[in-house]
Formats: C-alpha cells, structure tokens, sequence
C-alpha cells in the first residue's frame, strides 16, 4: 500500500509511519506524482485537487538557457514525433498526446509542403485539414482527462509509442518520465510567424486545466 503522507501523517488517517505494516510506503502530499502513485483509497480522497499549473509552448530556438543551480532547473520536451537530433539534445522527452500520430502525420507533410510553397496552396486547405484533425482528437483526449494536470505523461527519448500515444515501450536503460511538470517547456522547431500544432494544442491545454502560454503570450 502507498499512502499520500502530509506534516508527517498519512491522509488516511493511519499515523507516521513509524506504526505502519512494513510493506507500506508513502509520497508526499506536494508531489505532482502523488495522485498517480498512492493506492490507498481513504489517502486518494483526502488529496486537494490539483490546480492550475503552467506549461509554456514555444520555439525549440526561443528556449532559455538551462540553469542547473538547485530549484531552478525547468523541464522542456520536445513536441515533436519526431526531433531532430538537436533538439533531443536540449530537452529531456515527448508529452504524449501533443504531436501528429497516424494519418495526421501525412496532414502535416501537406501543410508544411503549403506553408513553404504558396503556389501549392489551396487556400490554406492543407493546414485547415491538418488543424481540423489534430482538434477532433485533442478535444477528445480532454474530455478524457488524457491532458489533466497530474495525468498528462512524457517518456523520455528514446521510447517509443502506441498508436493511442501512450508509452508502448522503451529503449533498455530509459525510464517512463512521470507527469508533465509544473512549469514546463514544450518546443516545436516551427517558427512564431509559421503556423504550428502548438498553437492548436495551446487552447485544449487551457481547457483540461493549465495555465498556458503561447511564445510568451498568455493564452485565455
């Protein structure tokens, strides 16, 4: 049994843990993982609800300088089925869920392709098409609760996913990252002025419960 451990006690109303079965162990009560770690039903329901919390979407290129000084360090993944190799190298995994899976991978060839070549566009069908899909699934996966703060996972590079975007399996030696945290970076290579499935993402995002903001710019 994991319980939810609060000023030294046990939400469930078990004591400190000095008086626990051997087994038990115990999370505390301020770790975003703690909802999805304790399997005590009675420490469950005496957790608050999580709030708001922030993520920032924006260009790999416009991401600040890693600080590795004690309680600064900010996490940034990558948005990106895909990264390039550079890209891997200044973020630490991939959200599930916040890039294109299956035929929406072919969408988002045709818009690129229109984005970088005016005469093949249509109108703009290529990215109205591209963007219609990516929000069909996305306000699904909000209505499911796929995107809710506490809930939302990445996997680091190197680990591969289902056809749901959920982990299906990894690389040996790397890990399931655990929820996407408060506060955290995810970058696409595209560029402010082009238009990006982050920009799509940014409004869902808000619906499922984070603070949002979008190349800097908070999103209401």
């Amino acid at each position: 049994m994991i319980h939810i451990l609060r000023h030294g006690l046990a939400l469930c109303g078990m004591g400190p843990p000095s008086g626990w079965p051997t087994a038990d162990r115990w999370v505390g009560v301020d770790d975003l993982q703690a909802p999805t770690l304790a399997t005590c039903a009675d420490c469950l329901r005496g957790v608050t609800p999580i709030g708001p919390r922030t993520v920032h979407l924006t260009s790999a290129a416009l991401l600040p300088p890693i600080d590795h000084a004690p309680g600064r360090f900010t996490q940034r993944l990558a948005a990106m089925a895909r990264p390039p190799r550079w890209v891997i190298d200044i973020t630490s995994g991939r959200p599930a869920h916040a890039f294109a899976e299956g035929a929406e991978v072919e969408l988002m060839h045709s818009a690129i392709a229109e984005r970088a070549n005016p005469l093949l566009s249509q109108g703009g069908s290529a990215w109205a098409a591209y963007a219609a899909a990516l929000d069909a699934r996305w306000s699904a996966a909000v209505d499911r609760h796929d995107f809710d703060p506490g809930t939302w996972h990445y996997l680091k590079h190197g680990t591969t996913w289902g056809r749901d975007g959920y982990p299906r399996g990894r690389i040996p030696g790397e890990a399931i990252g655990g929820p996407v945290p408060n506060g955290c970076y995810l970058a696409c290579t595209c560029r402010p002025h082009e238009g990006c499935h982050i920009q799509i993402l940014a409004p869902h995002l808000v619906r499922a419960g984070w603070s949002v903001t979008l190349y800097g710019v908070p999103v209401r």
